[in-house]
């Protein structure tokens, strides 16, 4: 079991331990991660592997991971999680609306995941070289496009209340998938070049891209985060 203790020297939110339990890789679990970053919030970092996960599997609330530790509770369920530290740090938006506008984004953002996972995890090679393609050639254009539409109507440099909210680092953390030449979506695929150069074509997603980046929080946290874990079948996410 790694675990890893991220904290500032300043600017501290009072609170009780936090816990955050997963896999070592990003998936579902690094937005909560950029979250309490950018919240500058201490916590313990508990990444398994396969072998730790199986004993302690059917202690967890619903079988799987992410679980947290927070508040003298344990929650599930990653969408839960993501929400209640968003709102626990003012990374939520403002208001009502605020929030909705944050969490639109965020569950956009798992859209694009299932996409990216769904080519990581191919049956067979055909089926792999098939679903990249799809990326590439039409789920990406049009996420994307959607993506710098509604960005452009919030005012072009923030998805909510014209501040950094959680919907921002959910769409940091799946851009970063688009260009990472190991990302495991691609490994084996030919004619899908064009994802290293394709935010090119979305001024306002790449500038948004590269504001959330320059946060000195999540500047820190990316620099010393660790690598995305081979374990797991020899996929690094």
């Amino acid at each position: 079991m790694n675990c890893f203790r991220f904290l500032k020297s300043h600017q501290r939110h009072k609170m009780s331990p936090i816990k955050l339990t997963y896999f070592n890789v990003q998936g579902k679990g690094e937005t909560m991660r950029l979250i309490l970053a950018a919240a500058k919030v201490e916590y313990e970092d508990v990444r398994l592997n396969f072998e730790q996960w199986g004993p302690m599997k059917e202690t967890t609330p619903f079988g799987q991971l992410p679980f947290m530790n927070i508040d003298g509770e344990e929650l599930a369920e990653s969408g839960t999680i993501a929400r209640y530290l968003a709102r626990k740090y003012d990374l939520a938006g403002d208001g009502e609306i605020g929030f909705a506008h944050a969490d639109m984004m965020f569950e956009h953002c798992n859209d694009w995941q299932k996409e990216f996972i769904l080519a990581r995890f191919p049956t067979s090679p055909e089926q792999k070289q098939e679903q990249a393609e799809k990326i590439i050639q039409k789920f990406a254009p049009t996420w994307l496009s959607t993506s710098e539409k509604m960005l452009k109507t919030r005012g072009g440099e923030w998805f909510s209340s014209n501040r950094l909210t959680y919907g921002d680092l959910a769409m940091h953390h799946a851009l970063t998938w688009l260009a990472w030449k190991e990302d495991k979506a691609f490994e084996g695929v030919t004619g899908c070049e064009e994802r290293f150069t394709m935010l090119d074509k979305y001024p306002l997603l790449k500038a948004h891209y590269k504001r959330v980046s320059n946060i000195p929080e999540i500047k820190e946290y990316i620099a010393n985060r660790p690598t995305a874990a081979q374990q797991m079948n020899g996929w690094g996410l």
